[in-house]
């Protein structure tokens, strides 16, 4: 039976443990946090009200064999929906139809520029990689200037000519609202307008996938239930493990020191950065290591419900501080006396210090989400650092480098998760490892 450690313990590395415990290999993980999960996890507040770290709904991949083995232990306690309620902010004016990025929301002027100019563009060859670069030829340069490089700027503080084209990805700027709705569904017929136009309404366009939220206990019973699973199949999951050291001999992992402990292994699963893995073994390496931006999570309870039925709406907005905002009662569709919403911001530790729950509170009520009479029951702010990596040019260049190295230097290794640099979006992590990993 081989010996299998998987070092990570968050969504891609209890997923790993999942695929492996299915061939009946011997399976550690080893988790740095006092818990599993990473920020798919939750906490009770004062008042009865389950919170989470963020936006987190759980989502069908559409690859029946990963499906099975994510949601099979899912408890009753889950509620399933296709439809994903959201909305969006652009200038000032809130969407309530789609979580894409709005063109309407622009003068009438510009809107004509913007429709005019998207027509006129032309496909973007694969090997492009500048975000910038991919936003003005994909769009034009009016939707690039007006809206989508302004967000840029706002959710990674960076420049944009830094940024790799998957930085778009990363906050579902892939798409954009335009046109009338009929003409959007005659522009989709053909694959480049498809590409790049989103429908008006989430109620259109549905891939048939379920989205799972649980009605009690916030995201974080995913991860509980998950950890259960896994430690009925007999997968240890050990947490405050520190790696210390990583034993290479003969081109292969052989051990992992932590906390003064040995653990002697087959093949090892990665899914921390690369450049920790080389670091630990004693390698130099190529890759550089990712920055992040610090999330602040300003959260505040209600005695009446909010305005809105959507389930979390994305602020593009740069003269707004918030970038997205989950409105917990609506993901839960229970009948609960208080009403919850988180609101998550994207800075720097110190920028975060400084903004107030007040400032914060706001803006909600500026974009009608909360009436302007109403307070607030309870609130509560929290910093965590590097919640969103910032996704450069030098950074993917350098991955695929440190990929590749490691890919040579050794044999026993899989690397998973986002920090391997192939993908991003958690299905596609998801669908990546079982491909690796059933194979072993």
């Amino acid at each position: 039976m081989k010996n299998i450690c998987v070092v990570g313990g968050g969504i891609a590395g209890l997923f790993a443990a999942r695929v492996l415990a299915e061939k009946n290999y011997q399976v550690k993980v080893l988790e740095g946090a006092a818990e599993p999960g990473g920020l798919l996890r939750s906490f009770h507040g004062p008042h009865g009200q389950d919170f989470d770290y963020g936006t987190h709904v759980m989502r069908e991949t559409g690859h029946s064999e990963v499906d099975a083995l994510m949601f099979s232990h899912l408890s009753d306690e889950w509620r399933s929906f296709e439809i994903l309620k959201t909305g969006s902010v652009a200038g000032g004016q809130l969407y309530k139809h789609s979580a894409f990025t709005n063109g309407n929301s622009l003068s009438p002027e510009d809107r004509t520029k913007v429709e005019s100019e998207f027509l006129n563009c032309t496909p973007v060859k694969k090997e492009l990689d500048s975000a910038k670069d991919y936003v003005y030829q994909s769009y034009g340069p009016t939707y690039s200037e007006k809206l989508f490089l302004p967000a840029l700027a706002k959710f990674y503080g960076v420049p944009t000519e830094e940024l790799h084209k998957n930085a778009l990805r990363q906050f579902g700027m892939t798409r954009m609202v335009g046109f009338t709705s009929e003409k959007t569904h005659e522009l989709k017929k053909d694959s480049w307008g498809d590409e790049r136009l989103a429908f008006h309404s989430f109620e259109e366009g549905s891939a048939g996938l379920n989205n799972f939220y649980p009605r009690t206990g916030g995201i974080g019973r995913f991860i509980t239930e998950l950890r259960a699973d896994l430690e009925s199949r007999g997968v240890e999951v050990l947490c405050n493990q520190k790696i210390e050291s990583v034993q290479v001999k003969d081109g292969k992992v052989s051990s992992l020191q932590v906390g003064g402990q040995s653990f002697d292994l087959d093949h090892l699963v990665w899914t921390l950065p690369v450049p920790f893995l080389h670091k630990m073994a004693g390698q130099s390496s190529p890759a550089k290591e990712l920055k992040f931006r610090d999330v602040g999570l300003f959260y505040f309870t209600f005695e009446e419900p909010l305005t809105t039925d959507l389930y979390y709406i994305m602020n593009f907005d740069p003269d707004l501080h918030s970038f997205r905002i989950t409105f917990y009662q609506n993901l839960k569709a229970n009948n609960e006396k208080h009403f919850s919403c988180c609101v998550e911001v994207l800075g720097s530790g110190a920028d975060i210090e400084k903004l107030s729950s007040s400032e914060v509170l706001e803006e909600l009520k500026g974009l009608g989400l909360v009436k302007s009479e109403v307070l607030p029951v309870e609130e509560q702010k929290m910093t965590f650092p590097k919640g969103f990596p910032i996704m450069t040019k030098d950074f993917a260049k350098s991955s695929r480098e440190g990929y590749d190295e490691a890919m040579k230097l050794y044999s026993n290794v899989s690397l998973v998760g986002r920090s391997a640099g192939k993908v991003f979006f958690t299905n596609d992590v998801l669908i990546d490892t079982y491909e690796l990993l059933n194979s072993l």
